[in-house]
């Protein structure tokens, strides 16, 4: 009889050897994958503080590297209130899927913001809106007010969604009243979104914005009016939607099913049940999300429209306010929260 001690054969366990066909599939495949290819399809998602860092950061390199132009400049080049004729892009006759839409939309959308020292650290702070680019040579679209510069603003920068950071060269066109200014930046390989001359009532639309550092934010919902804004030297369009949108948001294109740009967003207008003097209010109702129609777009961008300039309403009729009514409109609107 054998007394030697014989190794004790352990056998794989069963799920292992079913799974073992699978193991080697993938680990064939991943061998013969070529280099990158993993990365380029799952790109790193950043956090919302690592992408607001990152603007700042590469914003404030740019910076002391002399290469934005002066926000002093870029500000009597945003009062001139010129236009500038270029022809954007026209969607194509595809409706797609929301899912769709934010994946081809996706990089034409941008971040737009500047940089300042608070004066309680040494360290440099951003603040970000939205943008887009109707241009592939660096044209860019974002609000009026997001380029009016405040007083510790040290430069404004655009950045893209895959982190190249562009300074602001010059405002090429601007319209105070429709709250939209035009960007030059020194790029050449931009994704421009086209945009659509009209939208309806009750139309389906998303925005994609930047709403309290939620960085690349979809939402969805409808046009619920279009209409005019009491502003000061006359009136402006006005579309409302339902779709959310928030601080942050200001410049952010708002979307049709095709993916083309029906409105920019600019400000939100919350109504309370009981409105104090100062604005401040209790039970909250609702909240009109104010956009301009793409019709303000095209006329900064040099298109002439049926419902141009000059308080007319859309049926053609001028407006005729009583300076009492006027005054409490002003007050109103004052009080509208851009985002």
């Amino acid at each position: 009889m054998d007394s030697r001690v014989r190794p004790r054969t352990r056998r794989c366990p069963a799920f292992l050897r079913r799974a073992y066909p699978h193991i080697l599939w993938l680990c064939l495949a991943a061998a013969l994958s070529p280099p990158g290819e993993t990365a380029a399809q799952e790109p790193r998602l950043l956090s919302n503080r690592e992408t607001h860092q990152a603007f700042a950061s590469a914003l404030e390199q740019l910076y002391e590297a002399g290469l934005p132009t002066e926000l002093s400049t870029l500000n009597d080049q945003l009062r001139e209130e010129k236009r500038y004729p270029f022809s954007p892009a026209r969607c194509d006759a595809t409706e797609r899927s929301g899912a769709e839409l934010y994946q081809r939309c996706l990089p034409g959308v941008l971040k737009v913001g500047t940089i300042y020292l608070c004066g309680h650290c040494s360290e440099w702070h951003a603040r970000i809106a939205t943008g887009f680019a109707v241009g592939r040579k660096g044209l860019v679209i974002t609000n009026y007010h997001v380029v009016e510069s405040n007083e510790k603003d040290r430069a404004i920068g655009v950045q893209t969604h895959d982190g190249r950071m562009f300074a602001v060269e010059a405002v090429l066109a601007s319209n105070r009243r429709e709250d939209l200014a035009l960007l030059k930046v020194n790029a050449d390989d931009l994704t421009p979104l086209p945009v659509a001359r009209e939208v309806d009532v009750g139309s389906q639309v998303y925005v994609i914005s930047h709403a309290d550092r939620h960085f690349y934010t979809m939402t969805e919902g409808i046009v619920s009016r279009m209409g005019r804004r009491r502003v000061r030297g006359g009136t402006a369009r006005l579309m409302s939607i339902t779709a959310d949108f928030a601080r942050g948001s200001s410049g952010a294109p708002v979307l049709n099913r095709h993916g083309a740009v029906v409105g920019v967003a600019h400000a939100t207008d919350s109504v309370y049940y009981h409105e104090e003097e100062d604005g401040s209010g209790t039970n909250l109702q609702m909240v009109w999300k104010r956009c301009t129609p793409s019709a303000g777009l095209l006329e900064v961008l040099g298109e002439a429209s049926s419902d141009g300039p000059g308080g007319r309403d859309r049926q053609g009729d001028r407006v005729s306010l009583s300076s009492a009514v006027r005054e409490e409109m002003s007050a109103w609107f004052g009080r509208r929260g851009s985002v």
